[in-house]
């Protein structure tokens, strides 16, 4: 690569406006890939709650649609440190059309917000009371 670089030199300094317009725009397209990468870390890769350092979550290696067997919930339990254990069983949504499939999973309504402390629901809205 060392020796090609007096012919790169050379040919790059043959067209000013060529050689200028390449480097601009090389300069912009990695200005934009920064600004870009920032804003993706400032919405996406923030801090997680402490809640979240306490949870785990075990699925079937293959796909999280395939259902680990039942008897895994109690032998999960018996773990020690293990508070709470709850299925969280995958089953595709369709949105007016079948080639509209988004992700929706079966919970245990009385555990959920036990497992999912940060997600925690108004008071009054438990209550349901309006606001």
């Amino acid at each position: 690569m060392v020796r090609y670089l007096p012919f790169i030199l050379k040919s790059s300094m043959r067209s000013k406006s060529r050689g200028l317009l390449t480097v601009a725009s090389a300069a912009i397209s990695l200005s934009l890939l920064g600004t870009l990468m920032a804003v993706y870390h400032a919405f996406y890769i923030g801090e997680a709650p402490p809640q979240q350092a306490l949870r785990a979550i075990t699925r079937n290696r293959v796909s999280p649609a395939i259902m680990l067997p039942i008897s895994y919930n109690e032998k999960i339990k018996l773990v020690s440190g293990v508070v709470e254990a709850m299925p969280f069983q995958f089953f595709g949504g369709v949105y007016k059309n079948p080639k509209n499939i988004f992700a929706r999973y079966a919970v245990q309504a009385e555990r959920v917000f036990t497992i999912h402390s940060d997600y925690s629901i108004p008071e009054e809205q438990k209550l349901g009371v309006p606001k």
